[in-house]
């Protein structure tokens, strides 16, 4: 067997280093006032060190230097500042370093209702800890560059993203969410739960953000159905990890989404989900799920009668590629999911289901199933124009969907599908790896685990 390489792929990585500037000044300050007051007359390149205590009130925090000499606000000692009010921040070049919330903090970035375009700003260790608040991280649609890494987000029992992405209507956001750590986080009653939400709109489609969320982990992330909800297109959400998380990463409207190198590890909790997705030309590659409960693929249905017909609220599926993706002990692959009063009964269209390993040792359901809500008249054949090819499957009969599809026909014994799979390969992230004052490079030195797949069949 050939095994080639899986090439990463990167989005372009902002620079954050902060140059070195010959008349750098530093300051202290003590209050949320005399910080907002210091920040408008200080010079890029400068340092505003925090004293210890807490900082209530609601602020605006302008700066005005760039990405390559940005101001840098940090605190005096490491873990001793506390911001437990709203604060906003605008303008151009700041890095916001090892600031705790709690209690009614929260952290507001750009300000739209005054036309302030904000940009080149980095949220670095940072502590998001049991807030009151709803959001509690907001990008709103006036920043770009947005850079939000190495911070804590954990024990949400309230309703609100808990870091929500406001698309502008004509310019990519260009954000990266990298190295961050999203611990229990509770289950909500409803919508609005969400881990991380990029876009709210059902144009996402016709907004084209370009955000990189990757290498973050979120361990009992469970606050809906949704932990990880992309509206927008031209997104990239890699190499993350998801453990013990009851819900999916979904794509809910938006085109030309990828979802690649991800983890998703069930472990015998209930309601655990892989991947969902609707639209357009998305990629789902690379991907390993074990221990899944429910779906660790689910192919949404479309519209067939939308109130808008140019941004339906349920877009149909087409030309998806789904390719070397590994599912490990999990829940059928759900084709045609639908919600009832939307009328979904647009079937997939065009998609690629190719070189990718399911095997399963519990149960006796079959690895596909069809979704009838007693209209549909489902069938084999149901999706249309649709590739399957070079898949290898143990453990059960194929089942519904892909059952009449030509060349999903390769049946493995266990010891041939597990001479396949490379598990050590698959390295999870882990505490260490991501969170306040982690090491972790964009890239890592050894990016073996992140291409286990290719020595499939070629």
């Amino acid at each position: 067997m050939i095994r080639n390489v899986f090439v990463l792929f990167s989005m372009s990585i902002i620079c954050t280093v902060k140059s070195v500037s010959v008349n750098a000044e530093t300051y202290t300050v003590d209050s949320g006032a005399t910080l907002s007051n210091r920040l408008a007359i200080t010079k890029p390149g400068d340092t505003i060190y925090l004293e210890s205590g807490e900082y209530p009130g609601r602020y605006k925090l302008k700066a005005n230097a760039s990405r390559e000499n940005p101001i840098l606000i940090i605190p005096k000692e490491r873990d001793k500042v506390y911001f437990t009010g709203e604060y906003t921040l605008t303008g151009d070049g700041m890095v916001f370093d090892g600031i705790h919330f709690q209690d009614n903090g929260k952290l507001v970035v750009g300000d739209d209702r005054n036309h302030i375009d904000t940009k080149d700003i980095v949220i670095r260790n940072c502590t998001f800890d049991g807030l009151n608040s709803g959001t509690w991280l907001q990008i709103r649609e006036s920043a770009k560059d947005i850079i939000v890494e190495h911070n804590l987000f954990a024990n949400k029992k309230t309703k609100g993203q808990l870091l929500q992405l406001k698309p502008p209507y004509n310019d990519p956001m260009n954000h990266i969410i990298r190295r961050n750590y999203f611990f229990n986080i509770e289950r909500g009653d409803g919508n609005g739960y969400e881990t991380i939400q990029v876009g709210q709109e059902v144009e996402g489609k016709d907004r084209e953000t370009n955000v990189l969320i990757e290498f973050n982990l979120f361990e009992e992330a469970s606050g809906e159905e949704e932990i990880i909800s992309v509206k927008t297109s031209r997104n990239i959400v890699q190499f993350n990890t998801f453990l013990r998380s009851m819900g999916s990463l979904t794509f809910r409207h938006g085109d030309n989404n990828l979802a690649k190198g991800n983890i998703f590890l069930g472990e015998g909790v209930v309601n655990t989900k892989g991947i969902r997705f609707q639209g357009e030309d998305h990629t789902i590659t690379g991907n390993y799920m074990e221990g899944i409960d429910k779906a660790p693929l689910s192919i949404m249905d479309g519209e067939s009668n939308p109130k808008d017909p140019k941004y339906p609220f349920y877009g149909p599926v087409v030309n998806a590629k789904i390719d070397l993706n590994v599912i490990i002990n999990s829940g059928y692959l759900l084709i045609g999911q639908g919600l009832g009063g939307y009328n979904t009964d647009i079937p997939a269209e065009n998609v690629m289901f190719t070189n990718n390993v399911i095997y399963r040792t519990r149960g006796s359901e079959s690895f596909t199933k069809l979704v009838d809500t007693g209209s549909k008249g489902l069938s084999d054949d149901y999706l249309k124009n649709t590739v399957a090819k070079g898949n290898k499957y143990f453990g059960a009969t194929l089942g519904d969907g892909f059952g009449g599809v030509h060349g999903f026909n390769e049946v493995f014994s266990i010891d041939e599908i597990l001479d396949l799979i490379d598990f050590s390969a698959y390295r999870p992230l882990s505490v260490s790896d991501v969170g306040p004052y982690t090491e972790g490079s964009e890239v890592d030195s050894n990016m073996s685990w992140l291409v286990p797949v290719r020595r499939l069949l070629l």
